[in-house]
């Protein structure tokens, strides 16, 4: 007959460990994440415009109403067109670092930009209640660096890689 075992002596259990490594995983990646935002201008500013648009994109299939993103040099404005009118969604603005700027191109035209955003200005790109967008390509630059958001007109919006032109 085999001898009684205590079942708190034998150690630690396999899912234990597993979440142990999991924990340790994670709290490794945050570290890492952080660190590279630090150095990357472009985390904050891109992670943002993406929210950005694909909130818009999700609030204006779910509630069918057109939405826009009004821009200016220094930032950008979520919209909503309600009652004959452009009301801004967003309670402020997302306002870019002083050595950050923005450019815009819709279907390859460059589109002159505001210094900065109005209180009631007026969106350059449109997401229709249908998930139909407006073709653009949205650059955010500084210095000799951009990070390119594009949107080829139908529910998707695509993030390059950062670039930087040498000279």
């Amino acid at each position: 007959m085999a001898p009684y075992t205590d079942r708190r002596q034998r150690g630690f259990t396999l899912l234990e460990m597993m979440l142990v490594i999991v924990l340790i995983g994670l709290t490794g990646s945050l570290v890492i994440g952080r660190l590279s935002a630090d150095r990357d201008p472009f985390a904050r500013p891109a992670t943002a415009l993406m929210a950005t648009l694909q909130n818009a994109l999700e609030q204006a299939t779910q509630q069918q109403t057109l939405y826009g993103l009004a821009l200016a040099h220094n930032g950008w404005q979520l919209m909503a067109y309600r009652r004959e009118q452009w009301h801004q969604v967003q309670h402020a603005p997302f306002t870019l670092s002083e050595q950050m700027d923005i450019s815009l191109r819709i279907e390859q035209q460059f589109i002159p930009l505001p210094a900065r955003l109005a209180a009631q200005a007026e969106p350059q790109l449109w997401i229709y209640p249908g998930g139909e967008t407006t073709v653009f390509t949205l650059s955010l630059q500084q210095g000799n660096c951009a990070q390119r958001t594009s949107a080829s007109g139908f529910m998707a919006f695509q993030r390059e890689e950062v670039s930087c032109d040498e000279g």
